[in-house]
């Protein structure tokens, strides 16, 4: 630590002092600085300050953990609406292809059990559809597996097969609805879920 003039002439000042009063008069300084109603204000005062201030920085450090998390959220939200309108976009030019079904729920962010199925709301509410299960978000892994949903193999019915592959905790799911002429609808909205 490097001492300016100014600390310098200060530290002088205060061993003058202290040498001219002696000992007694030192301690009797002291003792009447840490006696005095005033003095002990001001201590007591600066130490409610300092701990007000470090309440305040924590809340901070929880606010910015919850904006945080927020902008996490905004973040899936925009994909889910880019992947939605996309996917809508392109099934509006496919001549001849049914339009694609929107996936209600479960919804992104929903929990899921790997022991029981999830109910599953279509915008159609077609009876039949073909699930397709992935851990990617783009279908695209080696572990998609597209399940036939009908009034015969109800969902409940398939749902151990369609986690079994699962290693982690997200799983994917998106729907293609089928008509009384068997024809597929384009895919439906993607929605990511959290096994438990």
């Amino acid at each position: 630590m490097t001492s300016t003039p100014r600390s310098l002439s200060r530290i002088s000042l205060l061993g003058f002092t202290l040498c001219a009063l002696g000992t007694s008069s030192v301690s009797q300084a002291f003792t009447t600085c840490t006696t005095d109603p005033l003095v002990l204000t001001m201590t007591n005062s600066v130490l409610v300050l300092s701990q007000d201030i470090g309440t305040m920085a924590e809340r901070i450090l929880e606010t910015q953990d919850k904006i945080g998390q927020m902008a996490d959220r905004i973040v899936i939200t925009e994909e889910l609406m880019a992947t939605t309108l996309l996917q809508l976009n392109q099934g509006g030019a496919l001549a001849g292809s049914r339009a694609g079904v929107l996936l209600l729920s479960p919804a992104t962010g929903d929990s899921v059990s790997r022991n029981a199925a999830p109910a599953l709301s279509l915008s159609d509410n077609a009876g039949s559809y073909v699930l397709y299960v992935s851990e990617s978000n783009d279908f695209s892994g080696a572990h998609v597996l597209p399940l036939l949903v009908t009034p015969q193999t109800p969902l409940y019915s398939v749902w151990q097969q369609a986690v079994q592959g699962i290693s982690g905790s997200t799983l994917y799911i998106a729907v293609r609805t089928v008509d009384g002429n068997n024809n597929l609808s384009e895919i439906s909205n993607v929605a990511r879920l959290t096994l438990y």
